[in-house]
């Protein structure tokens, strides 16, 4: 008699042990997925990434790619405070050449082939930054330089290189005739990471004045 109760006492021990295994075992199949390791998830959600930004870069037109990579990249938020004390840009930044000019900043300046080439003499324009990039356009700052005076505009442009919006960003203009020669103006402008523009103007008398813009997700740029 006290065999079988000692038997019977191991069988249960034995049978509870097998029962918490399989419990342990459930829980850990609920915490994993059973048959994709954590290394390959991650690596699939890397790829997928890496997938995206390279789709964004082939969606650009290639001539269009080799323009917006001469501008100095930077982020957001983005500000520009001319300031020059010897007037000469062409110590910061590379010059746009007319061929350029006439193919991706026509549209902003307003301006015909002849035109640019009968400014070519006096008049400089510049590649400054490219302060964003997205999946449908490429916002960038080029500066136009002459008689003493740059003018800093912002441009949005959609994947083929085709201008969506402009405005005047940022400049430093010197007077040059009259009572107020030597005198300058200062335009400042900057993009915050909501993609508010601000731009503020500062007249000869430090009197300030402010323009407020949005671009939007498809490039263009509104005033608020």
């Amino acid at each position: 008699m006290k065999k079988l109760f000692l038997t019977l006492l191991l069988a249960s021990l034995i049978f509870a042990c097998n029962d918490d295994e399989g419990a342990n075992d459930n829980v850990q199949q609920d915490k994993l997925p059973a048959d994709v390791p954590i290394e390959e998830i991650t690596s699939s959600v890397n790829n997928q990434e890496i997938k995206k930004e390279e789709e964004t870069k082939t969606q650009i037109n290639t001539n269009f790619r080799q323009f917006i990579d001469k501008f100095q990249h930077t982020s957001l938020p983005y500000e520009l405070n001319p300031d020059f004390d010897d007037n000469e840009p062409e110590n910061i930044y590379a010059k746009i050449p007319l061929e350029t000019q006439i193919k991706y900043l026509a549209k902003a300046e307003k301006l015909s082939k002849s035109d640019f080439e009968e400014m070519a003499d006096y008049t400089d324009f510049y590649y400054v930054n490219s302060p964003l990039q997205t999946n449908r356009f490429t916002a960038v700052i080029y500066g136009r330089f002459e008689m003493g005076s740059v003018y800093f505009y912002l441009c949005t442009y959609n994947n083929e290189g085709n201008l969506i919006s402009s405005i005047d960003f940022a400049s430093f203009n010197m007077l040059g005739a009259g009572p107020q020669a030597g005198r300058y103006t200062i335009t400042k402008g900057k993009i915050d990471k909501n993609l508010k523009v601000t731009v503020t103007f500062t007249d000869i008398d430090e009197n300030t004045s402010v323009e407020k813009y949005l671009i939007k997700e498809n490039g263009k740029i509104v005033k608020q």
